[in-house]
């Protein structure tokens, strides 16, 4: 389990896990991205624990890819996404 702090509280409550998985890795900066690959290693990544992402509008398609994993996650697993 990885130790997280909560901000705020209630439903507006938002845990913050104390390791933060950066997606700089799917900016296409280091080379060309396998997306199917990507979202299947973000649900790795939210099956071992790590369900706080850093995204930066400079991080390129990090953000789609994202959106694509929430997407899936939900008709997956049939509930929210956990990031």
């Amino acid at each position: 389990t990885i130790e997280a702090s909560v901000l705020g509280s209630g439903q507006d409550a938002l845990p913050i896990k104390r390791v933060i998985n950066g997606l700089w890795q799917v900016s296409g900066a280091h080379g060309r991205i396998k997306p199917e690959q990507a979202i299947e290693d973000m649900f790795k990544y939210v099956d071992s624990g790590l369900t706080t992402w850093d995204a930066a509008d400079h991080y390129g398609p990090a953000e789609i890819l994202s959106r694509e994993f929430r997407n899936q996650y939900r008709l997956r697993r049939n509930k929210e996404q956990p990031i």
